[in-house]
C-alpha cells in the first residue's frame, strides 16, 4: 500500500505541496492497521513508513548540498560550516467524531473532563486550518513513534460487532515539512495520512 499510494506523495510534500493519503472503508477491513500497523515483528504502517522516507530524503538532501559546498571553492561562494540545506519537522494530530473537532494532542485533562473542540478556519492564506492545534517537532523516528503512541491511545473507539476496538472517529495525521538553502526563502508542504472511521 505504501509503495502504491503514500510513497509518491513524499516527494510532493517536500517540494512544498499539499498531498494526502485516505484510508477509508467498512469497519474490520484493516484501515488503522495499514496506517498504523504492529509494534510486533516491526509491521510498520503506511504513517511509519511514510515519515520514515521523509527523514531520509531531507537528510540525503542535506549530505548532497554538504559535499557541493565542500567541493565548491570558497571564493565561489562554498560552504565550509556544514550543508547549507536545512529542514524541520512539525507533526498534528486531530479525530473528528461526532461531528467535532478534537486535538489528540493537547495536554491530558482528566477523565471526567470533556475534550474542548476545535473549530476550522480558512486562514488569510486562503488554506485551512486548525487554530490552537497542538504540533510538535520531531527530529527523529523515535519523536514520531512517541507522538504517534500519544495520539493513537486519545482516540475514541468502540466494540463493535465486527472489531472489538474499531475506531469510531476519522482521524488526521499533519505532517508539516519546512526546508530549503539557509538565508534564502523556504518551501513549507503539508501531508496528511487520513483513517477514517469505520461504517
Amino acid at each position: 500500500m505504501f509503495q502504491e499510494a503514500a510513497d509518491s506523495l513524499v516527494d510532493a510534500a517536500i517540494e512544498g505541496n499539499f498531498t494526502t493519503c485516505m484510508m477509508y472503508g467498512q469497519t474490520g477491513s484493516g484501515k488503522t492497521y495499514t496506517m498504523d500497523g504492529m509494534k510486533e515483528g516491526n509491521q510498520h504502517g503506511v504513517s511509519h513508513r511514510t515519515i520514515k522516507k521523509i527523514f531520509n530524503l531531507l537528510h540525503l538532501r542535506s549530505q548532497q548540498a554538504a559535499a557541493d559546498g565542500e567541493n565548491r571553492d570558497p571564493a565561489e561562494g562554498g560552504d565550509e560550516t556544514g550543508s547549507p540545506f536545512v529542514f524541520n519537522i512539525e507533526v498534528g494530530m486531530l479525530e473528528i467524531y461526532n461531528d467535532e473537532v478534537y486535538d489528540l494532542l493537547a495536554p491530558s485533562i482528566a477523565a471526567s473532563e470533556r475534550k474542548t473542540h476545535l473549530d476550522v478556519r480558512r486562514g488569510k492564506d486562503g488554506l485551512i486550518e486548525v487554530p490552537g492545534l497542538v504540533k510538535v517537532n520531531v527530529s527523529c523516528l523515535d519523536d514520531v513513534m512517541a507522538v504517534l503512541t500519544r495520539g493513537n491511545d486519545n482516540r475514541a473507539t468502540a466494540s463493535t460487532n465486527m472489531n472489538e476496538h474499531s475506531s469510531r472517529s476519522h482521524m488526521i495525521l499533519n505532517v508539516r515539512v519546512t526546508c530549503g538553502i539557509k538565508d534564502q526563502p523556504m518551501q513549507t508542504g503539508n501531508l496528511y495520512l487520513i483513517d477514517l472511521a469505520g461504517r
